[in-house]
């Protein structure tokens, strides 16, 4: 069994193993199967929520900031997928909260935001992530909320201070803009509310 579906299993007693015998514990996968290439066995915990592996790899030291072929770090995928456990974990253990994947040069914050995932936009506000980051196109977490149609999270960056006013330029899109086009009537009252103007 490959260090990647140890992580994926949460086979703590394997990952010992493995460790014990001498294993690279950062080792990026480069073979063309399930995982992505460049993935550590500390991202695949992050993806799978396989938190007793997670810990035992960060407690081993692992390198929490590692990014796979496409930019992806073990914070970004316990961002994206959910998983608050692991997130504190790694965050602990001062993993990059602003680090950007390299496809989108998404936040763990716009991650989290994209994904709908409530409680993990509220552990990186907590955690001081810069709120106001922005993407490839210059979109901010609070952009891609409207745009998406998540009230609740809307509210909870808008709570947080982001900047409600923020415009890509070109082509003018704001997080106002976006709820409109998009026909997400509540998020474009509480922007206006909040002090939205275009």
């Amino acid at each position: 069994m490959s260090i990647y579906e140890i992580a994926k299993k949460n086979d703590v007693n394997a990952m010992k193993a493995y460790i014990a015998s001498g294993g690279n514990i950062n080792a990026r996968n480069e073979e063309d199967n399930e995982f992505a290439l460049g993935l550590t066995a500390l991202m695949v915990a992050a993806l799978k929520n396989s938190y007793d592996v997670a810990k035992l790899l960060v407690d081993t030291g692992a390198d929490v900031n590692s990014q796979s072929n496409d930019g992806l770090t073990a914070l970004l995928a316990a961002s994206a997928e959910g998983h608050p456990r692991i997130m504190e974990l790694l965050i602990k253990a001062n993993a990059d909260i602003n680090v950007k994947e390299g496809v989108n040069l998404w936040t763990p914050l716009i991650s989290a935001v994209g994904e709908n995932q409530l409680g993990a936009v509220e552990l990186l506000i907590k955690a001081g992530a810069d709120i106001d980051a922005k993407d490839k196109w210059g979109r901010t977490a609070l952009i891609v909320a409207a745009e998406r149609g998540f009230p609740t999270i809307a509210k909870a960056l808008i709570d947080a201070n982001a900047d409600v006013n923020v415009v890509i330029l070109p082509p003018g899109i704001s997080a106002l803009e976006r709820a409109k086009v998009k026909g997400h009537s509540d998020i474009e009252r509480m922007l206006k509310k909040a002090g939205a103007k275009r």
